[in-house]
Protein backbone atom coordinates (compact mmCIF):
# COMPACT_ATOMS: atom_id res chain seq x y z
CA UNK A 1 0.00 0.00 0.00
CA UNK A 2 1.26 3.23 -1.13
CA UNK A 3 0.22 6.24 1.43
CA UNK A 4 0.36 10.25 0.03
CA UNK A 5 3.29 10.69 2.94
CA UNK A 6 4.16 9.38 6.32
CA UNK A 7 6.51 10.76 8.48
CA UNK A 8 7.33 10.66 12.25
CA UNK A 9 5.94 13.70 14.26
CA UNK A 10 6.50 15.14 17.64
CA UNK A 11 3.75 18.14 18.94
CA UNK A 12 5.69 18.06 22.30
CA UNK A 13 9.13 17.65 24.04
CA UNK A 14 6.41 15.50 26.02
CA UNK A 15 5.44 13.48 23.82
CA UNK A 16 6.42 9.98 22.00
CA UNK A 17 6.98 10.27 18.54
CA UNK A 18 4.51 8.58 15.99
CA UNK A 19 3.98 8.30 12.88
CA UNK A 20 1.69 10.39 10.70
CA UNK A 21 -0.31 8.23 8.20
CA UNK A 22 -2.38 10.44 5.10
CA UNK A 23 -4.01 7.46 3.25
CA UNK A 24 -5.93 8.83 -0.13
CA UNK A 25 -9.77 6.70 0.37
CA UNK A 26 -11.56 5.53 2.99
CA UNK A 27 -10.96 2.04 1.71
CA UNK A 28 -7.34 2.40 1.92
CA UNK A 29 -7.75 3.38 5.66
CA UNK A 30 -9.96 0.78 7.15
CA UNK A 31 -7.19 -1.87 5.56
CA UNK A 32 -5.06 -0.12 7.21
CA UNK A 33 -6.72 -0.19 10.04
CA UNK A 34 -7.72 -3.64 10.10
CA UNK A 35 -3.72 -4.54 9.87
CA UNK A 36 -2.47 -2.45 12.26
CA UNK A 37 -6.23 -2.30 14.81
CA UNK A 38 -4.76 -1.01 18.22
CA UNK A 39 -1.83 0.71 17.49
CA UNK A 40 -3.75 3.33 15.51
CA UNK A 41 -5.38 6.62 16.68
CA UNK A 42 -7.86 8.98 14.61
CA UNK A 43 -7.42 12.17 13.59
CA UNK A 44 -9.80 14.73 12.06
CA UNK A 45 -10.12 17.64 13.62
CA UNK A 46 -8.19 16.63 16.59
CA UNK A 47 -8.98 19.24 19.18
CA UNK A 48 -9.36 16.28 22.01
CA UNK A 49 -6.59 13.53 20.87
CA UNK A 50 -4.06 16.56 20.60
CA UNK A 51 -4.55 17.39 24.31
CA UNK A 52 -4.57 13.74 25.13
CA UNK A 53 -1.48 12.71 23.74
CA UNK A 54 0.42 15.96 25.21
CA UNK A 55 -0.81 14.68 28.52
CA UNK A 56 0.41 11.35 28.35
CA UNK A 57 -3.33 9.91 28.62
CA UNK A 58 -2.53 6.00 28.98
CA UNK A 59 -5.07 4.84 26.79
CA UNK A 60 -3.02 5.86 24.09
CA UNK A 61 -0.01 4.06 25.77
CA UNK A 62 0.84 1.66 22.43
CA UNK A 63 -0.28 3.92 19.77
CA UNK A 64 2.42 3.96 16.86
CA UNK A 65 0.16 5.35 14.22
CA UNK A 66 -2.08 8.85 13.91
CA UNK A 67 -4.36 8.46 10.76
CA UNK A 68 -5.39 11.58 9.45
CA UNK A 69 -9.00 11.22 8.27
CA UNK A 70 -9.49 15.01 7.85
CA UNK A 71 -9.42 15.22 3.69
CA UNK A 72 -11.71 12.06 2.97
CA UNK A 73 -14.42 13.64 0.69
CA UNK A 74 -16.58 10.37 1.88
CA UNK A 75 -17.02 11.50 5.36
CA UNK A 76 -18.19 15.17 4.72
CA UNK A 77 -20.91 16.62 4.68
CA UNK A 78 -25.16 17.09 5.17
CA UNK A 79 -27.49 15.65 2.80
CA UNK A 80 -31.06 15.35 3.09
CA UNK A 81 -33.00 12.58 2.26
CA UNK A 82 -36.87 11.83 2.08
CA UNK A 83 -37.21 10.15 5.62
CA UNK A 84 -33.65 10.92 7.23
CA UNK A 85 -30.65 13.51 7.43
CA UNK A 86 -26.80 11.87 6.94
CA UNK A 87 -24.26 13.91 8.48
CA UNK A 88 -21.20 12.50 7.39
CA UNK A 89 -18.40 12.02 10.45
CA UNK A 90 -15.98 14.55 9.58
CA UNK A 91 -18.54 17.34 9.62
CA UNK A 92 -17.25 20.53 11.41
CA UNK A 93 -19.88 22.17 13.97
CA UNK A 94 -19.49 25.64 12.09
CA UNK A 95 -20.76 23.37 8.78
CA UNK A 96 -23.60 22.28 10.79
CA UNK A 97 -24.44 25.97 12.06
CA UNK A 98 -24.28 26.91 8.21
CA UNK A 99 -27.07 24.57 7.51
CA UNK A 100 -30.35 26.30 7.74
CA UNK A 101 -32.46 22.82 6.72
CA UNK A 102 -30.52 21.77 10.32
CA UNK A 103 -31.65 24.86 12.01
CA UNK A 104 -35.43 23.85 10.27
CA UNK A 105 -34.83 20.37 10.90
CA UNK A 106 -32.85 19.84 14.26
CA UNK A 107 -32.68 22.57 15.87
CA UNK A 108 -31.43 20.92 18.91
CA UNK A 109 -28.50 19.89 17.46
CA UNK A 110 -28.01 23.23 15.53
CA UNK A 111 -28.31 25.24 19.09
CA UNK A 112 -26.34 23.12 20.86
CA UNK A 113 -22.98 23.09 18.05
CA UNK A 114 -23.34 27.16 18.24
CA UNK A 115 -22.31 26.79 22.07
CA UNK A 116 -19.57 24.00 21.73
CA UNK A 117 -16.00 25.85 22.26
CA UNK A 118 -14.90 29.07 20.26
CA UNK A 119 -15.15 29.87 16.82
CA UNK A 120 -12.25 28.47 16.05
CA UNK A 121 -12.69 25.35 17.99
CA UNK A 122 -16.00 24.96 16.13
CA UNK A 123 -14.49 25.19 12.49
CA UNK A 124 -11.91 22.71 12.93
CA UNK A 125 -14.02 20.08 15.51
CA UNK A 126 -15.72 17.26 14.16
CA UNK A 127 -19.18 15.75 15.30
CA UNK A 128 -17.82 12.49 14.79
CA UNK A 129 -15.02 13.23 16.90
CA UNK A 130 -16.66 14.75 19.97
CA UNK A 131 -18.88 11.20 20.04
CA UNK A 132 -15.86 9.08 19.98
CA UNK A 133 -14.16 11.27 22.70
CA UNK A 134 -17.60 10.48 24.42
CA UNK A 135 -16.76 13.42 27.21
CA UNK A 136 -19.54 13.34 30.26
CA UNK A 137 -20.04 17.22 28.64
CA UNK A 138 -19.70 16.33 24.91
CA UNK A 139 -23.03 18.83 23.91
CA UNK A 140 -23.90 17.19 20.30
CA UNK A 141 -24.76 13.90 22.07
CA UNK A 142 -27.95 14.90 24.25
CA UNK A 143 -29.46 16.43 20.86
CA UNK A 144 -28.75 13.18 18.64
CA UNK A 145 -30.26 10.77 21.65
CA UNK A 146 -33.42 12.97 22.04
CA UNK A 147 -33.53 12.73 17.45
CA UNK A 148 -32.79 8.73 17.70
CA UNK A 149 -29.46 8.62 15.81
CA UNK A 150 -27.80 5.83 14.45
CA UNK A 151 -24.33 5.86 13.31
CA UNK A 152 -23.17 4.17 10.56
CA UNK A 153 -19.96 2.44 11.54
CA UNK A 154 -17.64 0.89 9.09
CA UNK A 155 -14.22 -1.22 8.53
CA UNK A 156 -13.16 -2.73 5.76
CA UNK A 157 -14.96 -6.08 5.78
CA UNK A 158 -18.80 -4.68 6.47
CA UNK A 159 -20.84 -1.67 7.40
CA UNK A 160 -23.38 -1.57 10.25
CA UNK A 161 -25.77 1.13 11.55
CA UNK A 162 -26.59 1.10 15.46
CA UNK A 163 -28.62 3.32 17.19
CA UNK A 164 -26.49 5.86 18.93
CA UNK A 165 -27.10 4.70 22.66
CA UNK A 166 -25.98 1.36 21.77
CA UNK A 167 -22.42 2.38 21.07
CA UNK A 168 -22.20 4.84 24.43
CA UNK A 169 -20.28 2.52 27.27
CA UNK A 170 -18.17 4.79 29.64
CA UNK A 171 -16.01 8.02 29.82
CA UNK A 172 -13.81 8.09 26.78
CA UNK A 173 -14.96 4.83 25.68
CA UNK A 174 -17.47 4.26 23.00
CA UNK A 175 -18.17 0.50 21.60
CA UNK A 176 -15.95 0.72 18.49
CA UNK A 177 -13.48 -1.92 17.58
CA UNK A 178 -9.80 -1.05 16.95
CA UNK A 179 -10.73 -1.73 13.07
CA UNK A 180 -13.84 0.43 13.00
CA UNK A 181 -14.90 4.10 12.70
CA UNK A 182 -18.26 5.96 12.24
CA UNK A 183 -18.67 7.44 8.79
CA UNK A 184 -21.75 8.87 9.29
CA UNK A 185 -24.67 9.99 11.97
CA UNK A 186 -28.13 9.27 10.73
CA UNK A 187 -30.77 10.82 11.92
CA UNK A 188 -34.55 10.52 10.71
CA UNK A 189 -37.06 12.92 9.33
CA UNK A 190 -39.92 13.11 11.45
CA UNK A 191 -42.61 16.21 10.29
CA UNK A 192 -44.12 15.92 13.31
CA UNK A 193 -41.13 16.89 15.30
CA UNK A 194 -41.04 20.44 13.45
CA UNK A 195 -44.17 21.29 14.97
CA UNK A 196 -42.57 20.59 18.41
CA UNK A 197 -40.97 22.73 20.78
CA UNK A 198 -37.69 21.88 21.49
CA UNK A 199 -34.87 23.99 24.14
CA UNK A 200 -31.03 23.36 24.03
CA UNK A 201 -29.86 24.33 27.86
CA UNK A 202 -26.07 24.82 28.71
CA UNK A 203 -24.65 25.80 31.93
CA UNK A 204 -20.70 26.55 32.33
CA UNK A 205 -18.88 28.48 34.47
CA UNK A 206 -18.47 31.05 31.63
CA UNK A 207 -20.58 32.10 28.17
CA UNK A 208 -17.61 31.21 26.10
CA UNK A 209 -15.43 28.47 25.30
CA UNK A 210 -17.14 26.44 28.60
CA UNK A 211 -17.23 23.12 29.04
CA UNK A 212 -20.62 22.04 29.94
CA UNK A 213 -21.41 21.41 34.26
CA UNK A 214 -24.59 20.32 33.08
CA UNK A 215 -27.03 20.40 29.86
CA UNK A 216 -30.17 19.29 28.92
CA UNK A 217 -31.59 18.70 25.69
CA UNK A 218 -35.67 18.60 25.11
CA UNK A 219 -38.85 17.78 22.85
CA UNK A 220 -41.52 19.13 23.92
CA UNK A 221 -45.40 18.13 21.68
CA UNK A 222 -48.27 19.54 23.78
CA UNK A 223 -51.91 18.37 21.95
CA UNK A 224 -54.65 20.67 21.64
CA UNK A 225 -56.12 19.36 25.27
CA UNK A 226 -52.35 20.73 27.39
CA UNK A 227 -51.67 16.91 27.15
CA UNK A 228 -47.99 15.61 26.54
CA UNK A 229 -48.21 14.12 23.32
CA UNK A 230 -44.47 13.57 22.98
CA UNK A 231 -41.66 14.32 25.50
CA UNK A 232 -38.38 13.35 25.04
CA UNK A 233 -35.47 14.62 27.43
CA UNK A 234 -31.26 13.77 27.65
CA UNK A 235 -28.93 15.19 29.60
CA UNK A 236 -24.89 15.60 29.64
CA UNK A 237 -22.62 16.45 32.17
CA UNK A 238 -24.94 14.88 34.68
CA UNK A 239 -24.16 11.38 34.80
CA UNK A 240 -20.56 9.51 33.63
CA UNK A 241 -22.18 9.77 30.22
CA UNK A 242 -24.28 12.06 27.81
CA UNK A 243 -28.02 9.98 29.05
CA UNK A 244 -31.68 9.74 27.35
CA UNK A 245 -33.94 9.54 30.35
CA UNK A 246 -36.64 7.11 28.92
CA UNK A 247 -38.19 6.90 32.56
CA UNK A 248 -38.90 10.08 32.79
CA UNK A 249 -40.38 10.51 29.17
CA UNK A 250 -42.67 7.59 30.01
CA UNK A 251 -44.44 8.71 33.18
CA UNK A 252 -44.77 12.16 31.92
CA UNK A 253 -46.87 10.88 28.32
CA UNK A 254 -50.18 12.27 28.62
CA UNK A 255 -50.35 14.19 31.35
CA UNK A 256 -51.29 17.67 31.53
CA UNK A 257 -48.51 20.09 31.07
CA UNK A 258 -48.24 22.84 34.02
CA UNK A 259 -45.96 24.00 36.58
CA UNK A 260 -47.15 21.32 38.51
CA UNK A 261 -45.81 19.00 36.29
CA UNK A 262 -42.66 20.85 35.51
CA UNK A 263 -41.77 20.46 39.66
CA UNK A 264 -42.49 16.95 39.39
CA UNK A 265 -40.25 16.29 36.70
CA UNK A 266 -37.46 18.42 38.28
CA UNK A 267 -37.57 16.15 41.38
CA UNK A 268 -37.46 13.24 39.45
CA UNK A 269 -34.35 13.75 37.30
CA UNK A 270 -32.90 14.75 40.66
CA UNK A 271 -33.91 11.35 42.29
CA UNK A 272 -32.36 9.78 39.38
CA UNK A 273 -29.25 11.43 39.29
CA UNK A 274 -28.47 10.88 42.90
CA UNK A 275 -29.45 6.87 42.50
CA UNK A 276 -27.18 6.56 39.55
CA UNK A 277 -24.32 8.79 40.74
CA UNK A 278 -24.84 8.80 44.72
CA UNK A 279 -23.46 11.29 47.14
CA UNK A 280 -20.43 13.16 46.29
CA UNK A 281 -19.04 16.26 48.00
CA UNK A 282 -20.50 18.32 45.30
CA UNK A 283 -23.96 17.48 45.55
CA UNK A 284 -25.62 19.69 48.50
CA UNK A 285 -24.91 22.30 45.80
CA UNK A 286 -25.03 20.73 42.54
CA UNK A 287 -28.36 18.68 43.14
CA UNK A 288 -30.73 21.24 43.86
CA UNK A 289 -28.94 23.73 41.18
CA UNK A 290 -30.04 20.87 38.74
CA UNK A 291 -33.66 20.34 39.92
CA UNK A 292 -33.97 24.40 39.65
CA UNK A 293 -32.32 24.41 36.31
CA UNK A 294 -34.55 22.34 34.51
CA UNK A 295 -37.76 23.37 36.38
CA UNK A 296 -36.95 26.69 34.93
CA UNK A 297 -36.38 25.60 31.47
CA UNK A 298 -39.56 23.38 31.52
CA UNK A 299 -41.68 26.51 32.77
CA UNK A 300 -40.68 28.39 29.56
CA UNK A 301 -43.13 26.16 27.89
CA UNK A 302 -45.59 27.25 29.26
Amino acid sequence: MVYRFAKRIKWSSSMKSLKFIKVKTLPKTLSFLSVNRNKCKIIAGGTDLIIQLRNKNSRNEKIEFIIDISHLAELKGISFHKKYCSIGANTTFSEIIKSKKMQDNFPLLWNASKKIGSPQIRNIATIGGNICNLASAADSIPPLLVYDAKMKIVSSKDEKLIPLEKILKSPQKIDLQHNQIISEIIMPINDEDKSAQTKFYKLGRRKGMSVSRMSFAILLKINEKNRIADFRIAAGAIFQIPKRLYKIEKDVKGKIFGDKLCKKISVNVGKQVLSETGIRWSTPYKLPTLQQVLYKILIDFL
